[in-house]
């Protein structure tokens, strides 16, 4: 799956991402609207991470999610 579809299911998937990382802000991540750069900011500040640490953990979040077919629910 590629970041643009991903985009566009953003707001179908902030409850994913909530379960993964309980720390985030619904209204934050809504405002995020799918920018990964700016998701990846916004990890990083929440979990004070690196920014390469951050991406990792987000592209991390996708192989699982593909592996356990769960991109499409």
């Amino acid at each position: 799956m590629h970041w643009s579809e991903i985009e566009a299911r953003w707001a179908d998937l902030i409850d994913h991402i909530r379960e993964r990382w309980p720390e985030t802000a619904h209204e934050t991540l809504h405002a995020i609207a799918g920018d990964r750069d700016r998701f990846t900011d916004y990890l990083a500040e929440v979990h004070e991470l690196t920014w390469a640490e951050a991406a990792e953990a987000i592209e991390m979040w996708l192989i699982q999610r593909r592996v356990s077919g769960l991109m499409l629910s």
